[in-house]
């Protein structure tokens, strides 16, 4: 019997989410196709080769897809010839389109909730180019599920809106949920003293934090790590945060956001934003880290008093079963994605009410009995969520589309 060929699609991931998705999942399911008797090859981004590093377990090519337009190519004609030319059994789309109908099974993942989630298409998108890019996107995603021969979502809430908004759905849309990583057992312990804890961050968040040794200030930390995006809502988070700082908490807000650094279009809604994360870092009250590594993740989650997630639109919400995994008590806005992955572990607030949002985080942060039950619930909901069982789901469903591939 011949060796079957996998072929993975991952130019995508390219940052955030997508890489921390890639590097849990291609060593894992390059492992398993292997012992099934399979090759694998692995088209990603600069980004992604640079994420996977060193592996010889893993074939991987770097395709020129560095813009949208030259992603566009790439998938639109690149990608079919090398499909003409090594003919592979299935390939899997590590990302969020399929963009053309091809000579063998094609297997999707959906990852962004950008393209089918109606409270997305209500938010203000900023700039010309963004609105093209969505337009664009939007419909070649709302194909997508007519063109794959299986398509996975990582939520049931995400399931819902891809068979709500999509054009046509040829097979049944699954549900697979992402894993969740253990924390690295440097940062795994919440004894260690805020000055060790610390020293566990890199040089650059250490110095930025370091102020509050420096002034003998012991603030309780409200934590938030997502990039700056119009869905993240941190509108509701700052406003929360002012209000607890006017009613007397020494609470001090540390995002990765990149927010008082914005060198976008500034909206409205931006500029509202700005205005309080402004007023909040006059009050000493803001640390806007930007862009941090996952060693630094870690660092500030085992930092954390309170970790703060609003976002309006998510398709998973990675962050929070990471600062369960890490227990940190966590309060998020009340969509389902959120309900579905936090559970029990975590508190929830009315998208839009920063009065309610502002209260739960006191509740946290003033009553030990409930952050300790909320931290219980939370690590034992982080557990629940594998990467061995999100690979099983995959391989599973690539051996199926092995036994009927195309003529």
């Amino acid at each position: 019997m011949s060796e079957k060929l996998l072929l993975v699609n991952a130019v995508s991931s390219r940052m955030g989410g997508g890489l921390n998705d890639l590097v849990h999942t291609i060593p894992l399911l390059c492992e398993r196709m292997q012992s099934e008797g399979w090759r694998v090859r692995t088209y990603v981004s600069t980004a992604g080769q640079r994420a996977l590093g060193q592996n010889s377990t893993i074939s991987v090519e770097v395709a020129s897809a560095k813009t949208l337009r030259q992603r566009a190519i790439w998938e639109t004609f690149t990608l079919p010839g090398i499909v003409r030319r090594e003919q592979p059994n299935v390939v899997f789309h590590f990302s969020n389109f399929v963009s053309r109908n091809l000579p063998c099974p094609q297997m999707v993942v959906l990852r962004s909730p950008t393209f089918y989630s109606p409270d997305y298409q209500r938010l203000e998108l900023r700039g010309f180019t963004h609105k093209v890019r969505q337009f664009l996107g939007k419909r070649i995603a709302r194909s997508t599920p007519s063109r794959a021969d299986a398509t996975f979502c990582i939520s049931a809430a995400q399931r819902d809106d891809v068979c709500s908004q999509a054009n046509k759905v040829n097979r049944d849309v699954l549900v697979s949920h992402l894993g969740c990583e253990a924390p690295p057992e440097s940062v795994a312990s919440r004894a260690l003293s805020f000055d060790e804890r610390l020293n566990l961050a890199s040089p650059p968040v250490r110095r930025q934090l370091q102020r509050f040794v420096d002034q003998k200030r012991n603030p309780n930390l409200i934590l938030n790590i997502a990039h700056y995006t119009i869905q993240k809502n941190l509108i509701d988070l700052l406003c929360a945060v002012q209000q607890l700082v006017q009613s007397g908490e020494d609470v001090v807000l540390v995002i990765t956001a990149g927010l008082l650094n914005y060198r976008g279009r500034v909206t409205s809604a931006v500029k509202r934003e700005l205005d309080v994360a402004r007023s909040l870092d006059g009050m000493g009250a803001l640390i806007d880290l930007g862009s941090v590594s996952r060693q630094d993740v870690w660092a500030l989650l085992s930092m954390a008093d309170v970790f703060a997630f609003p976002s309006s639109v998510e398709s998973f919400g990675h962050p929070l079963l990471e600062a369960q995994a890490m227990g940190v008590p966590l309060v998020a806005s009340a969509t389902d994605v959120h309900r579905e992955v936090a559970g029990e572990g975590a508190l929830y607030y009315e998208l839009g009410n920063v009065t309610q949002l502002a209260n739960q985080i006191s509740k946290l942060l003033n009553d030990s009995n409930l952050a300790t039950q909320l931290v219980e619930k939370g690590k034992s909901n982080s557990r629940t969520f594998t990467w061995e069982s999100h690979v099983d789901d995959l391989v599973q469903k690539i051996l199926q589309l092995a036994q009927c591939e195309k003529p």
